[in-house]
């Protein structure tokens, strides 16, 4: 019996053609039907969960400032799309409450939290934002730090939470580890690298219940491998691209 397509999203939003985690990126994303977007959250220096990949501001705003030394008033005057090209200029940082309304029965957001600062702390504002904004229902999170995906489970045992993983080990008994880890934390799954997973990794996970959600595929043999691995998720900057594909691969009856 063949797996269902698996879920496409939008890596920091459709990033391939727009400034990475705005609200630009965003829309065009979710107005190429995928299932959700991606994107990244920082604390700022007074507590405001915002959006952003780096430590620093100066790729995607030509800021050179930590974004964490800042408070959300001075972040939210930074242009965040000029650095992208001059068409986008004056698109700004969004606050994740934004992105969460954005995504509101339309599609879901992965929030992928930063392992910077007290998890407690970092998990206590999350949290915050996905219950004011009563975004439970499109919320997923991510984190390579497992302790702070595991603060997120316990406060928000309704909300599916995946641990990112870089590489994996090669060991079949360390990948069982690994799971045990994954599971004692609260997750519902491993994200790795897509290059990293291999079909007997992401067989063992399902073995133990656990979802594999993939991470960065840019171009078709990516995908092919990805489907190879059985992933029940896709995460790309150039969802245009995997989603035609996945369309072709994975026809709907």
């Amino acid at each position: 019996m063949s797996r269902p397509a698996p879920l496409l999203f939008a890596h920091r939003g459709f990033s391939w053609e727009y400034p990475e985690n705005t609200v630009a990126a965003f829309r065009a994303g979710l107005q190429l039907g995928v299932d959700g977007c991606e994107t990244d959250v920082h604390l700022s220096r007074d507590g405001v969960p915002y959006l952003l990949h780096d430590d620093s501001l100066l790729r995607t705003t030509g800021a050179d400032r930590a974004g964490d030394a800042l408070t959300w008033a001075e972040i939210e005057t930074l242009d965040a799309g000029a650095c992208k090209d001059a068409r986008f200029a004056g698109e700004r940082i969004p606050t994740l409450r934004a992105a969460l309304d954005l995504h509101a029965n339309v599609g879901v957001l992965i929030i992928e939290i930063k392992p910077h600062g007290d998890p407690a702390a970092v998990a206590d504002a999350v949290s915050r934002t996905i219950r004011e904004a009563e975004a439970r229902p499109w919320s997923v999170i991510f984190s390579f730090g497992l302790e702070y995906a595991a603060e997120m489970a316990r406060r928000e045992p309704r909300v599916p939470c995946l641990w990112l993983q870089g590489r994996l080990p090669v060991d079949p008994l360390e990948h069982e580890a690994l799971f045990d880890q994954a599971q004692e934390a609260g997750m519902a799954g491993i994200a790795p690298f897509y290059a990293a997973c291999d079909p007997g990794f992401a067989r063992a996970a399902h073995r133990r219940a656990l979802a594999v959600w993939l991470w960065t595929v840019n171009d078709l043999a990516a995908l092919d491998w990805s489907l190879v691995c059985g992933a029940d998720a896709i995460i790309s900057d150039r969802p245009d691209l995997i989603g035609d594909g996945l369309r072709e691969r994975c026809p709907v009856d």
